[in-house]
């Protein structure tokens, strides 16, 4: 295996350690506190539905009860 020859022992495979490159950007003033996670599925749905694009609240619902929107994964 080229990594096992590459680290010297295959510990390193079976480990779970995964190494990756930092991103080519770097922000001063800026720490990993203020950054936030992104929105879940469906998070913002009803707001840029009915906020945005003028949809009714019985609209938005008919959408998700057609399954045209959702919230969750599907199962």
């Amino acid at each position: 295996m080229i990594l096992t020859s590459l680290r010297g022992s295959s510990s390193f495979l079976l480990s779970g350690i995964t190494r990756h490159a930092r991103g080519p950007n770097k922000m001063e003033g800026v720490g990993s506190e203020d950054w936030t996670p992104c929105p879940a599925l469906g998070e913002y749905n009803y707001e840029i539905l009915n906020i945005l694009l003028g949809y009714s609240k019985d609209e938005v619902l008919e959408l998700y009860q057609e399954e045209v929107i959702a919230d969750r994964p599907p199962v």
